[in-house]
């Protein structure tokens, strides 16, 4: 069970905004082995002001900061700052991004406790009211991967033109790609690579009505499972109380 579960990624972001104080936002990450990637930070990305809370078990976890050659190579420097009282607050304090990792065993290069922190320099602010509208993550918990019933999961929901798709997937393992159904039902790879989704946390609004397919192009993905077909309604016809779908609340096990 580990071992599968450490194929699931990076680390995971309980999900939902806990604190929304003078402008800035405050997220809970479950930093663990075998947890979920960037299932959360909302629709976006960090920005200054915001901060990030790591939690995971203090003596069997921590967490580092460090380059991007340390983040993709799983290296913390010598003089490396260890945080490891199991609950490290840090704060996006600047733009651009940031690299951490856990500097425990090999916890970052076979478990992938590695997070990368984009922080945009942006004002935030509260939107118009607009149209109602529900955010899907598919595959809930089990995310974006091979070997997963996605008609399963796609069966009792109801999408709608506006609603959001989130892909959560290892980058540079899977990718998406939005098909006719006829590329669905045979797995057939689009020709052109320009419409081809790969950052790991893509996020599709749903424009058009009617069937509409998802696949993965890499290798046997989509034969391994790696497709989700699902019908768009018109928003007109939208309950005056939609229900809330997608995986939101993740609890971390080591």
């Amino acid at each position: 069970m580990k071992m599968a579960n450490k194929i699931l990624g990076i680390f995971i972001i309980v999900a939902t905004t806990i604190a929304v104080q003078a402008g800035s936002t405050t997220f809970n990450i479950a930093w663990t082995l075998g947890a979920w990637p960037r299932e959360a930070l909302g629709s976006g990305s960090p920005i200054v002001g915001d901060k990030l809370i790591f939690k995971f078990k203090a003596g069997m976890h921590n967490l580092i900061e460090v380059d991007k050659n340390g983040f993709d190579n799983c290296i913390a420097p010598p003089n490396a700052k260890v945080l490891t009282s199991g609950e490290e607050v840090i704060t996006a304090n600047a733009p651009g991004s940031r690299f951490f990792i856990c500097g425990v065993g090999q916890h970052c290069k076979d478990g992938n406790m590695k997070f990368k922190m984009d922080v945009q320099n942006i004002l935030r602010h509260i939107p118009p009211p607009s149209a109602p509208h529900s955010e899907f993550v598919v595959g809930d918990a089990k995310g974006w991967r091979e070997n997963v019933d996605y008609k399963a999961w796609a069966k009792g929901k109801e999408f709608y033109m506006g609603d959001i798709l989130v892909f959560n997937y290892i980058d540079g393992k899977h990718n998406v790609l939005k098909v006719d159904e006829h590329a669905f039902n045979k797995c057939i790879v689009p020709k052109d690579k320009n419409e081809t989704l790969a950052s790991g946390n893509d996020q599709i609004t749903l424009m058009s009505m009617g069937n509409i397919g998802f696949i993965s192009g890499m290798g046997k993905d989509c034969e391994n499972g790696m497709k989700l077909l699902i019908n768009v309604k018109c928003p007109r016809t939208r309950p005056k109380s939609p229900a809330l779908h997608g995986g939101r609340k993740l609890v971390p096990s080591d």
